[in-house]
């Protein structure tokens, strides 16, 4: 017997774990990281995640980070477990559950449920990679006071070497993800609202 909802779980893993390694963002070696069964600890967060976001568990940014957070520290441990090399970072990690959370909306727009659970992803972060970066610091100007990018090299290194910093966010990502939730206030979609991080992300992520 085939457990379809398995092989949907399964194929989300392998299309986010092969953006979070993308060219250089990852330094280890690849092979084996595409296949969801070597981890179970995060295949269980992403089918997690899902869940929560399906039913609108969260009800705050606070809660919502605290477990993105945990899930990433979760599959940092268990892939540099497998690997041995300690070089899955939280770059790419938070590239994975990102990705993940934006296949899980893009199938909900699809399904033509943007009224009824458009906002269960409210709370969601922008994937973080170099073209949203570029982006962002290109656009710097625009920015308030308050929202500091920092130098060019420190804002626009590599996501993939971004890493904990005492296990909790980096500051660039949370400037970048305050950012980006600027920037959405400015933008309007085709149905009347503010759009959100991972729309911004679906507007932004191909234009260089």
């Amino acid at each position: 017997m085939v457990n379809i909802e398995q092989k949907v779980y399964d194929t989300i893993f392998i299309i986010a774990m092969r953006d979070a390694t993308l060219r250089n963002a990852y330094e280890g070696k690849k092979k084996d990281l595409g296949n969801p069964n070597n981890f179970p600890i995060t295949l269980n967060c992403l089918i997690t995640l899902y869940k929560k976001l399906l039913d609108d568990e969260y009800t705050s940014q606070e809660d919502y980070d605290k477990d993105l957070l945990k899930f990433i520290e979760l599959m940092c441990n268990e892939v540099n477990s497998f690997t041995q090399n300690n070089k899955f970072t939280f770059g790419n990690a938070q590239k994975f559950f990102n990705i993940a959370a934006k296949e899980f909306y893009k199938s909900i727009i699809l399904c033509g449920k943007y009224n009824s659970m458009r906002n269960n992803f409210r709370f969601c972060h922008c994937p973080q990679d170099q073209q949203l970066i570029q982006l962002i610091w290109k656009q710097r100007k625009l920015l308030p006071n308050y929202i500091n990018l920092g130098s060019r090299k420190e804002f626009n290194k590599s996501w993939g070497k971004e890493n904990f910093e005492n296990y909790i966010y980096p500051k660039r990502y949370l400037i970048f993800q305050e950012a980006v939730n600027y920037f959405c206030e400015q933008l309007i979609n085709n149905h009347g609202d503010i759009i959100n991080s991972i729309e911004f992300d679906f507007d932004n992520w191909n234009k260089f």
